[in-house]
């Protein structure tokens, strides 16, 4: 029953970011595309975007939309331009995605190719975007269900990169459990009771209690005793 947020980030990452290789871009990103599999285990019709941004930009989306489309008119390096932003949910298929595009306003066309929405980073979040939403699980999971997501960034056409990578670059290393966004589902509270007093007990006497949660449950942090 709980309404989780998730939350995609991408990075067009600028000299001193990377290591070599890859070699770390030199001019701004025209277009990202994003896409997300979700997990089978969540309940694709309770998607709803919240916001998306990048660089100083937040646009908040409005409550309730699965998909959503704005522009939102940005310059940089005296070049005006706008972004096109649109976030789609397919719930037959469970694929997030938002495609990130810069286009010309005057000829609706992909600008010269050093004018983008997304410069390289230079340590100040010029070059970070991000988008989010929230979802609920399905209701009859057990207690020690994983969901994991892992979303593919692609900017300007290269090769997709995956989130919560050892090494976005590798997917052979397998992902960081630093960087997963991994959440264990515990489907029932715990169980707690006081032990049984004898009948009849002296005016000072000890009570005890104790309790249990799943075995692959969250644990028991704290005890009320009324």
């Amino acid at each position: 029953g709980t309404l989780i947020p998730y939350r995609i980030n991408f990075e067009n990452l600028g000299p001193g970011s990377v290591p070599t290789p890859p070699q770390p871009a030199t001019a701004p990103a025209q277009r990202v595309e994003v896409t997300d599999q979700l997990s089978a285990n969540l309940d694709w019709n309770t998607l709803e975007f919240t916001e998306f941004g990048f660089g100083d930009t937040l646009v908040t989306v409005p409550a309730g939309r699965a998909n959503h489309f704005d522009t939102v008119s940005l310059t940089y390096n005296s070049r005006t331009f706008d972004v096109q932003v649109e976030l789609t949910f397919d719930s037959a298929t469970g694929i997030v995605s938002a495609v990130y595009q810069t286009l010309d306003p005057g000829t609706a066309l992909p600008p010269d190719v050093l004018t983008g929405f997304l410069p390289p980073e230079d340590g100040t979040g010029i070059g970070q975007g991000h988008f989010s939403y929230t979802i609920q699980t399905q209701a009859s999971l057990a207690t020690g269900t994983e969901l994991r997501n892992i979303a593919l960034i692609r900017f300007d056409g290269q090769t997709s990169i995956a989130t919560n990578q050892v090494d976005p670059h590798d997917p052979s290393q397998g992902t960081d459990p630093a960087k997963e966004a991994l959440n264990t589902i515990d489907a029932a509270g715990p169980t707690s009771s006081v032990a049984a007093l004898p009948t009849s007990s002296p005016a000072s006497f000890n009570v005890s209690w104790s309790g249990n949660d799943d075995a692959a449950g969250s644990g028991i942090a704290t005890y009320d005793v009324f």
